[in-house]
């Protein structure tokens, strides 16, 4: 059974098709890292959504900064970030407006790696969305914005009973 099948057997009531989207979220969240881990050479996905991270930011960014931007704890991002170190890849330094915190950045490496693999990694992005009109590009970056909120309002009430488990960071 593919997902799309499972989807349709869930869309009847709202009840329904929410856990259908939670489900189609997970499984494409899957499959999209099996694609990319595939392609990009050297590295992960997760290790290069934090690469890429840092090139966007174009600045360190602290273990806190980027576990909030991978959706991970602090420690999982310290965990990714320090096989990027071994791999030559990063670089962890002392943040320079707080002693305690810690600060990831690219390394010349990392920024060849990045300017060679960005292009193609554009490029299959574009293929993913060759389907969808601008307009539903839109429509669902407005409606992922909405379901980020929704992660945060749900993590805020799980913290409030008692916290939930991190997972176990893939690196």
């Amino acid at each position: 059974m593919r997902i799309e099948e499972l989807m349709a057997s869930c869309a009847g009531t709202p009840e329904g098709r929410m856990r259908a989207i939670f489900n189609a979220l997970f499984t494409i969240c899957n499959r999209l890292q099996a694609l990319f881990d595939g392609s990009i050479p050297e590295v992960t996905l997760r290790q290069f959504m934090l690469l890429s991270a840092l090139k966007q930011a174009g600045r360190p960014l602290t273990l806190t900064q980027l576990g909030g931007i991978l959706g991970c704890s602090r420690q999982n991002a310290r965990r990714v970030v320090e096989v990027l170190v071994r791999k030559g890849l990063a670089r962890l330094e002392r943040a320079p407006d707080d002693a305690r915190a810690q600060c990831a950045e690219l390394t010349p490496r990392a920024r060849r790696l990045l300017g060679d693999e960005f292009d193609r990694y554009r490029a299959e992005l574009g293929a993913l969305f060759e389907d969808f009109a601008q307009d539903d590009v839109a429509e669902l970056f407005r409606l992922i914005l909405k379901l980020c909120a929704g992660v945060d309002s749900l993590e805020a009430r799980v913290a409030q009973r008692g916290g939930a488990d991190e997972g176990n960071g893939d690196v």
